[in-house]
């Protein structure tokens, strides 16, 4: 009895983790993009725009600047994804390895963690890929690919696994390569910008691949958090009727969304302090 009950704390901290972690990490995501969006035009020629912002009482002024000033301490994010990754790794495996949802009666074990450990692989090997090849350029052609490729795995996974953890592990891949864009390739890409800088150079800002893969997160953690929810609404979801309808449909949702979150933020009209009702 003892032990249940401390099993059950852990992972209530190691599940309140990964809630909090998600919420700053996506919270951290989703107001850059708003800055982004409402950037005003500034002719000082040192930046490519500012907004203005009220919070806790006070106004802020953010701009974006053209590179990094020198001798300036930098806030990095992102400590929230590698932390909301980790410990949805530790739940995955006290939930459904140890547990033994992970795999149905006539599955192997061994192969089912194998399956489970490979998919995170190749779900970043192929995303990264599509990627690199210029098909995200065309943003519809490329949704339809990746939401057929997420089907497929979700096939692949539900032949050695249980419906319920096949269901699971589709979020996790996609977390997955959430984590890798910001650590594989947004990080790297904003090292290399500061390098130039400290060099005296002007870093070529056209090139970057991290607007691009920040954006990408911005639409799949909306469909990966609806997966997460939907896991304990298993009538619903992984144990109704036509599952993959279900799973499409919750991808669709997702993407609709974060798409329309996204296209929702316009530049502000006006000059500082102008006050937009945009919230």
């Amino acid at each position: 009895m003892e032990s249940y009950y401390a099993r059950e704390f852990i992972l209530l901290l190691v599940r309140w983790t990964h809630v909090f972690a998600a919420i700053l990490w996506i919270g951290q995501t989703f107001l850059f993009h708003r800055i982004e969006a409402t950037l005003e035009p500034d002719d000082d020629g040192a930046s490519e725009g500012r907004t203005w912002m009220v919070h806790g009482g006070g106004f802020f002024q953010v701009r974006k600047l053209i590179s990094a000033p020198s001798g300036s301490t930098l806030q990095w994010f992102k400590w929230a994804s590698l932390t909301t990754w980790a410990s949805g790794a530790v739940l995955i495996v006290l939930t459904y390895y140890r547990e033994g949802l992970l795999t149905h009666e006539g599955t192997d074990f061994s192969v089912g963690v194998a399956t489970s450990v490979i998919s995170v692989v190749v779900g970043w090997l192929v995303y990264d890929g599509l990627v690199r090849s210029g098909i995200s350029r065309k943003p519809v052609l490329f949704g339809i690919l990746t939401l057929l490729l997420v089907v497929a795995l979700y096939h692949v996974l539900g032949a050695v696994m249980t419906a319920r953890s096949a269901f699971i592990h589709v979020g996790a891949v996609l977390g997955s390569i959430m984590v890798a864009n910001v650590w594989l390739r947004i990080l790297p890409s904003h090292r290399k910008a500061i390098g130039s800088v400290l060099r005296g150079e002007t870093p070529d800002l056209q090139r970057r691949p991290s607007p691009n893969r920040s954006r990408h997160n911005s639409y799949i953690v909306l469909p990966v958090l609806l997966i997460m929810i939907g896991n304990h609404y298993p009538l619903v979801t992984y144990a109704a009727p036509g599952g993959t309808l279900v799973l499409m449909l919750l991808l669709l949702i997702g993407g609709f969304t974060a798409h329309r979150i996204l296209n929702f933020w316009r530049p502000a009209v006006g000059s500082a302090p102008h006050v937009s009702a945009q919230t």
